[in-house]
């Protein structure tokens, strides 16, 4: 009686281990549903089952368990082999070429490239490049070239029509002008007209700085540690020659000078302006002495150098 599915076992029969034989179950004989589930324990088929089958490249019709099949698959995800990349793709890992207009404006946010990320405008060992056609050269070969010739500026001609303080003003054929004393004038000093200057190399007790009419702007010098402790006048004289003790024509009051054994006492007049009025005018000449007497000149020893700026 056929056993169909769902029905109990009438028989009861347990087979032995290896006692049905090959061949015995007919192609179709078991039919769908027919052994219910758990009615074959872990490993009773054994080519699913535990099997110590070792790994198998067949991809023939060579025989070859399931397991030796799924030992290969296993041995070539443990130990990848190169494998060719092909097809229309975009990978993080390689590069990327992207067609003109297909990143929409703005994709990149602030801050988005780290510098130098671009080795193009990063740290770059390109040398300057002066080409200005078609030469194939890099933006930091330009950049240098434009540095460099900052640094290093060629002269340039300057052209059109303007006015620049550093440069001449021409007028062509200047008109009459009429020349007034209206309105305020700055009155400047004749800059051809250079100072004279006399200068003691030695220490003196005077000396005519100009024996003629001229201008006094200043002198300046000191009496010697050398000289003994006294009160010691400078007397500017209008004279052409040094006059004799006694009453002087003086072009300033005296200078009293309280002076000390051992320390140098300095003196100094500035008589300079930034017009033509400035200095004392002295009509004869300019002489300047040290006396030891204020309103008369009664005339000390060497004991003094100074420099007198006079014209």
């Amino acid at each position: 009686m056929p056993i169909t599915s769902g029905q109990p076992n009438p028989i009861g029969v347990a087979a032995a281990s290896g006692s049905i034989a090959a061949g015995a179950v007919a192609a179709g004989a078991v039919v769908s549903g027919a052994i219910l589930a758990g009615a074959l324990a872990d490993g009773a088929d054994v080519t699913q089952g535990i099997t110590t089958d070792a790994k198998s490249t067949a991809t023939d019709g060579t025989s070859v368990s399931i397991m030796q099949v799924l030992k290969e698959i296993s041995y070539m995800e443990q130990n990848p082999a190169s494998r060719a990349v092909t097809g229309t793709f975009y990978q993080g890992t390689q590069p990327v070429s992207l067609a003109s207009a297909q990143i929409a404006s703005g994709a990149y946010a602030t801050g988005s490239i780290g510098d130098g990320a671009d080795v193009t405008q990063g740290a770059k060992a390109d040398a300057k490049n002066t080409a200005t056609d078609s030469t194939a050269i890099t933006i930091m070969q330009v950049l240098k070239q434009i540095s460099y010739m900052e640094q290093n500026p060629a002269s340039r001609a300057v052209t059109g029509t303007f006015y620049q303080v550093t440069q001449p003003i021409s007028e062509a054929a200047p008109g009459t002008r009429a020349v007034t004393n209206a309105g305020s004038f700055a009155v400047q000093v004749d800059g051809t007209s250079a100072f004279s200057v006399d200068t003691s190399v030695a220490l003196e007790a005077s000396s005519v700085s100009k024996a003629s009419a001229g201008r006094l702007y200043a002198i300046t010098g000191r009496i010697d540690s050398t000289a003994g402790t006294d009160v010691y006048y400078l007397l500017l004289m209008d004279a052409s020659t040094l006059p004799g003790d006694g009453a002087v024509t003086d072009l300033m009051l005296p200078l009293k000078i309280n002076h000390t054994t051992g320390e140098d006492s300095f003196f100094d007049v500035d008589l300079t302006g930034n017009d033509v009025n400035a200095g004392i005018a002295a009509g004869t000449g300019i002489v300047w002495c040290i006396s030891t007497t204020e309103f008369t000149k009664t005339i000390a020893g060497a004991v003094a150098s100074a420099s007198v700026l006079y014209v």
